[in-house]
């Protein structure tokens, strides 16, 4: 089937964002081909709100510590819940209004976030979107309907009215995307609205899982792949870590808002929200298989990577 133009217009930002990475702390616009050229050029027709994310980013002179792309900010709980359009902001999230945007809950799997932290995630976007979907898959354990209503995210989104939808994404029509470089699957059937939302919000709770040791920013974006029967698919024939590796090539949340018990973890990068999150639940980052494998994909050590990140706790008056 024919892409439609949002996914295209996802695509090349996801290309421009890794550019980006690849070169921080340099001015290497003049490497950019006629065809980077010409993404950009297009992509700026196409949304002003995400180009000016991109246009914003600040890299600091040589020597100095980045900031940007890697900033995270960690928060408390209460101070999220009160401060979300200031913190976003505050770590590179500037987006004007837009037609639709897509949140990711964990909610079928075993760490659920804040009720309070969806709903002022909800609360965040309506101003600046037409519709907002929340959005899970099935597992073999649970349906997202009955999780919906158990955790009690369908009745709290009855006081926004109908441009807030919860919805199962299994029964979504699925798309066919390529992974540039495999370490396990070559391609992904995806659901549609993943790929045509014009925002995507990651909103996981950070926790530990034997097959992965962390469960966190890219984990939960392995909770968009539709089939009911993906753990144990992935997990015995192809291994999680490289699966979710995968995944990250080609499904790019532009914001991550992880629940970490009382406090709350912000940032636009999801590798570098779960090295931040490896401390709230005791983990060396450096011996969790799938973010070495995520930052290798950028042409970059793990250990390289952690150095740039920017952390920043903030002490918000609520």
């Amino acid at each position: 089937m024919a892409v439609p133009l949002r996914i295209n217009a996802r695509r090349r930002y996801a290309r421009l964002f890794d550019f980006v990475c690849a070169h921080q702390g340099t001015h290497h616009q003049s490497t950019l081909n006629d065809d980077e050229r010409n993404d950009m050029q297009s992509l700026k027709s196409y949304s002003g709100g995400l180009l000016k994310q991109l246009s914003e980013i600040q890299f600091p002179s040589q020597g100095g510590k980045p900031m940007g792309l890697c900033r995270v900010i960690v928060c408390d709980l209460k101070e999220a819940v009160g401060h979300l359009p200031e913190l976003s902001l505050d770590v590179g999230f500037n987006v004007e209004e837009v037609h639709s945007a897509l949140v990711k809950p964990n909610i079928c799997g075993l760490y659920h976030p804040s009720l309070d932290l969806l709903s002022s995630v909800v609360e965040f976007l309506l101003p600046r979107a037409e519709s907002v979907v929340i959005g899970e898959t099935k597992t073999i354990v649970c349906k997202p309907e009955e999780q919906f209503e158990k955790l009690g995210v369908a009745p709290m989104l009855k006081r926004f009215g109908q441009r807030v939808r919860a919805v199962d994404l299994t029964g979504d029509e699925r798309v066919e995307v390529q992974v540039p470089n495999p370490h396990a699957i070559e391609k992904f059937l995806l659901p549609k609205t993943v790929l045509e939302s014009d925002l995507l919000v990651n909103v996981p709770k950070v926790g530990t899982w034997r097959a992965t040791r962390l469960t966190c920013a890219l984990k939960n974006l392995f909770g968009l792949v539709p089939q009911k029967r993906k753990y144990y698919r992935h997990h015995l024939f192809e291994g999680m870590e490289k699966v979710i590796a995968d995944i990250a090539q080609i499904v790019k949340p532009d914001l991550n808002i992880v629940d970490a018990g009382n406090k709350v973890i912000l940032g636009t990068d999801a590798l570098a929200v779960d090295v931040v999150a490896c401390r709230f639940v005791d983990l060396d980052p450096l011996t969790v298989g799938y973010l070495r494998l995520v930052s290798e994909d950028r042409n970059e050590k793990l250990e390289t990577f952690i150095k740039k990140i920017d952390v920043a706790e903030p002490q918000i008056r609520v």
